[in-house]
C-alpha cells in the first residue's frame, strides 16, 4: 500500500488530472441525480420525454403557476 512519501509529485499530478477529466465528464449527469432540475421543461428535455415519464416530471416539478 502506498504512503504519502512513496508517491511521487508527477504521479500526484496525474491522479488530479485524472480526477479532474473525471469530474468533468460525470458532473453534469451527477448533478441530476444528486440535486435534480430547476423546472419541469429541464427534467423532460432532459431525456424524460415517456408519458409516465412526463407525468412524473410535472409531479416532482411543478410549474410557478401550480405553486
Amino acid at each position: 500500500m502506498a504512503d504519502a512519501k512513496t508517491i511521487t509529485l508527477k504521479q500526484a499530478g496525474m491522479i488530479g488530472l485524472a480526477a479532474l477529466i473525471v469530474g468533468l465528464v460525470l458532473g453534469p449527469r451527477v448533478e441530476h441525480a444528486l440535486f435534480g432540475y430547476d423546472s419541469v421543461e429541464e427534467c423532460i428535455l432532459d431525456g424524460h420525454s415517456a408519458q409516465f415519464a412526463v407525468q412524473a416530471c410535472a409531479t416532482l416539478y411543478p410549474s410557478d403557476d401550480d405553486r
